[in-house]
C-alpha cells in the first residue's frame, strides 16, 4: 500500500484522478489540496465520490509531501513548476501540466513562460509508458503528456519505420469540452459549444512540440476544433506520401509496437459503424484506439486515433505511470471498458 497526495484536486482532471485512486487496491489518498475549497469536504465538490473519500481539502504546505509516497499535480501550465521545485527531493511526482514535458526549455518558454527551475527538466521522464516504460520505472519525476499529444504520438511513433522524418503530416483534432477545464469561460460553457464545430487553434498548437520531440517527425501542422461532446479527443492524421505503403505494411508496424500494450487497440474492421476508431469505443476508459486507411488515389495515408482526454489523455495515464513507478501491474485500477452511451 502506498500513500498519495493530490495538488489541485478540484477540477475535472482532479475528479477523475481521485475517482481512480480511491478505487485502486494499492493506494490510499492521504490529502487533497485546493486553495479555493480548503476546509470543504472533497465530496462537496465531487459528489460522485460520496462514500469513497471522506477527507477535506487542505492548503498546500511543502512539509505535507513527507506524509506520502507520490504527489500528483493537477495544476495549470506554468503553475506546477512552483510546487515541483519545493517537493522534488521529498517524494515521487507525476505532473499533469506541461511544465516538464519539453526537454528544450527554450521551446517551453516559446509556448508558455519563463521556466523557474529548468535544471529539473533533465530529471523528468516523458510519461508515455508505451515508449518510455523503463525510464518511468526508475524516475522520481514524470511529466504526464497532453491529451492531443498522446493521441498523435501513439498514432505516429511506429510509423518512423516507414516514413522519412521530413514527411509532411497534417493533424486535425476534435476535442470535447472537458479538455477546457472546469472553470467556466465563454469558449467552454455548453451553450457556446453546443450545435457547432469551432476552430480554436488553427495553427501553432503548443502540443506539436511534444509530438515532434517524441516521434522525430519534423514537418507537422495541427489545427484543433472544439466540438459538441463533453469528453474525448479524436485525431485524424493525414500523411502525404507516395502510396507504396500498403495497409498490410501498416498492420505489420502497428502490431510490432503495440501487440503487447494493454491500452492500445488497433481498430480496423470490415463492417461499419465501428470499423475505425470512435469516441464511443474509448470514452470513460484508459484505451487509445488507432486505425488507418490508405488512399492510393490521393497519395496519402490517413491515421485515426481516439481517446478519452480525462483518462488516457490525463488522469488514467497518470495512474498508469504510477503503477510503473512502483512496480505494480500496469493495468491495476485501470482495466475496465468505457461506457457506450
Amino acid at each position: 500500500m502506498i500513500y498519495a497526495g493530490v495538488i489541485g484536486g478540484s477540477g475535472y482532471t482532479g475528479n477523475e484522478l481521485l475517482r481512480l485512486l480511491t478505487t485502486h487496491p494499492k493506494v490510499e489518498v492521504k490529502w487533497v489540496c485546493s486553495r479555493s475549497y480548503a476546509g470543504r469536504k472533497v465530496s462537496d465538490i465531487h459528489p460522485n465520490l460520496r462514500g469513497f473519500i471522506d477527507i477535506r481539502f487542505v492548503e498546500f504546505k511543502k512539509d505535507i509531501a513527507n506524509d506520502v509516497d507520490i504527489v500528483f499535480l493537477c495544476l495549470p501550465h506554468t503553475v506546477s513548476m512552483n510546487y515541483v521545485k519545493d517537493i522534488f527531493e521529498r517524494v515521487k511526482i507525476v505532473d499533469l501540466s506541461a511544465d516538464f514535458r519539453l526537454k528544450n526549455h527554450s521551446l517551453y518558454e516559446k509556448y508558455y513562460t519563463k521556466h523557474i527551475c529548468p535544471e529539473l527538466i533533465k530529471n523528468a521522464v516523458y510519461g508515455l509508458p508505451e515508449i518510455h516504460r523503463n525510464e518511468i520505472e526508475n524516475s522520481s519525476l514524470v511529466a504526464n503528456p497532453g491529451c492531443n499529444a498522446t493521441a498523435c504520438i501513439l498514432a505516429l511513433y511506429p510509423l518512423k519505420e516507414i516514413f522519412d522524418r521530413s514527411t509532411k503530416i497534417i493533424v486535425d483534432i476534435k476535442e470535447g469540452s472537458s479538455a477546457s477545464g472546469r472553470k467556466a469561460s465563454l469558449s467552454s460553457i455548453h451553450a457556446e459549444r453546443s450545435s457547432t464545430v469551432r476552430v480554436y487553434k488553427p495553427k501553432g498548437h503548443r502540443h506539436v512540440a511534444e509530438i515532434v520531440q517524441e516521434t522525430g517527425f519534423k514537418n507537422i501542422a495541427m489545427s484543433a476544433h472544439a466540438v459538441d461532446m463533453p469528453r474525448g479527443v479524436f485525431a485524424t492524421i493525414y500523411i502525404e506520401a507516395e502510396c507504396t505503403v500498403s495497409e498490410k505494411d501498416l498492420w505489420k508496424v502497428f502490431r510490432k509496437y503495440y501487440k503487447d500494450e494493454p491500452f492500445v487497440r488497433i481498430v480496423k474492421r470490415r463492417n461499419p459503424p465501428y470499423n475505425l476508431p470512435d469516441i464511443k469505443g474509448v470514452a470513460y476508459s484508459n484505451f487509445c484506439d488507432i486505425g488507418f486507411v490508405v488512399d492510393e488515389e490521393c497519395s496519402r495515408v490517413i491515421i485515426f486515433s481516439a481517446l478519452d482526454n480525462l483518462i488516457k489523455g490525463s488522469a488514467g495515464q497518470a495512474i498508469q505511470n504510477m503503477n510503473v513507478m512502483f512496480g505494480f501491474d500496469e493495468t491495476t485500477g485501470l482495466k475496465f471498458p468505457g461506457f457506450l452511451v
